[in-house]
């Protein structure tokens, strides 16, 4: 690995015409070779952030955004004082217990090694406001090794399953828990992404060849793995727990789910942003969409047949992912979709419904993701 650092800002584009062949002279390609970095792999896009957990299970859906990215950061924390000023009734502790599974079933429990410490069940301490009103909030936080990890979970699509408990009170709760994807900070020249800009000093020559030679064919290389690393859309976790406060409903016709309503009868609307993409100078723009996948995570009792149905405003909407059944917390197989590309202001509207055939259909995650 070098130790040559990505800038934390754009640097200054200066026009100049490359010439093949010939000497480097001043910015030719160091600019866009810093520029691809930072654009392409520095950002990272996938990850999640569940806000306000109480005791319960919680399974969040996660898909690397790129084999270039590497590490993820991952970490909880609890606030000494709950809101509207309510601090501990007492003396508390909480701890988080994790485990992380693939679609094709293969788990890394929490006493595996690539789970750090903090989310092996540990119990962390809380102490109420009036036993000890200087008690900093209380954090467990680690690194993931995603290239570890994915020499067991061979199927791209995860679940991060967290098991939040308490050992004696009853009033703490974490306020976050998120995991975020780490950028490349550094160059690796045995890796095709990610552009050393020595190769392009003044005096280099301007020359093709492979990912780990010197050349402008990497820097292409390095754009292209950017254009593959797409963002998280919508991400939502809920407890997996059928008598919880979690989006359900029981209509054997497409409704509003009950807790996921923005009035009475009427599905919550997501605002999430869009990308202006054009298809040609003429058109300015299409409804037909942004490639997209989405999942759910799901249970149905009583014996009865669900679907579930995705809006997003692009001309194809509604998408549906139909015929799910089980009394069991599964998530659904990837289904396709489409965001659209000239919403108003670059932002699209997503909102999400469902039926059942009986019984009552729950929601405990959804996932939607462009790709």
């Amino acid at each position: 690995m070098t130790t040559r650092p990505l800038i934390n800002q754009l640097p200054v584009v200066e026009y100049e015409t490359p010439r093949i062949g010939r000497t480097v002279r001043g910015p030719d390609l160091y600019n866009l070779a810093v520029l691809a970095n930072v654009t392409a792999l520095a950002r990272p896009m996938h990850g999640f952030a569940i806000r306000s957990v109480p005791v319960g299970t919680y399974v969040a859906s996660y898909r690397r955004s790129h084999a270039a990215i590497n590490q993820a950061f991952i970490r909880w924390t609890v606030k000494m004082q709950l809101p509207n000023g309510i601090s501990f009734a007492s003396n508390e502790d909480m701890s988080i217990t994790l485990t992380i599974t693939d679609a094709a079933g293969n788990s890394v429990p929490s006493s595996d090694p690539l789970i750090p410490a903090g989310f092996k069940g540990e119990s962390f301490a809380v102490f109420s406001e009036s036993a000890n009103p200087a008690s900093p909030t209380v954090c467990g936080s680690g690194y993931i090794d995603l290239d570890a990890l994915a020499l067991v979970l061979t199927d791209p699509s995860w679940s991060f399953s967290f098991a939040v408990a308490r050992t004696y009170g009853s009033t703490a709760r974490v306020e976050t828990l998120d995991l975020r994807e780490l950028g490349r900070t550094v160059v690796d020249t045995d890796d095709t992404y990610g552009v050393d800009p020595a190769d392009f000093q003044p005096g280099q020559p301007i020359a093709a060849g492979t990912s780990t030679t010197l050349g402008a064919l990497r820097l292409a290389q390095t754009i292209e793995g950017g254009i593959a690393t797409q963002p998280d859309v919508l991400h939502l976790v809920w407890p997996n727990d059928i008598t919880a406060d979690i989006p359900q409903t029981a209509n054997p016709t497409y409704a509003a789910l009950l807790y996921l309503e923005q009035t009475s009868g009427v599905a919550m609307r997501f605002r999430v942003p869009v990308r202006p993409i054009y298809t040609s100078l003429a058109a300015g723009g299409t409804t037909t969409g942004e490639r997209a996948r989405w999942r759910v995570r799901y249970y149905v009792s009583g014996g009865g047949t669900a679907d579930v149905q995705l809006l997003t405003g692009a001309t194809a909407s509604p998408y549906s992912i139909t015929g799910l059944t089980g009394a069991a917390w599964e998530w659904s197989a990837w289904q396709d979709c489409a965001l659209p590309t000239s919403g108003t202001d670059a932002i699209a509207t997503l909102s999400v419904k469902g039926q059942v055939s009986g019984g009552a259909l729950y929601v405990a995650g959804l996932h939607v993701q462009s790709y």
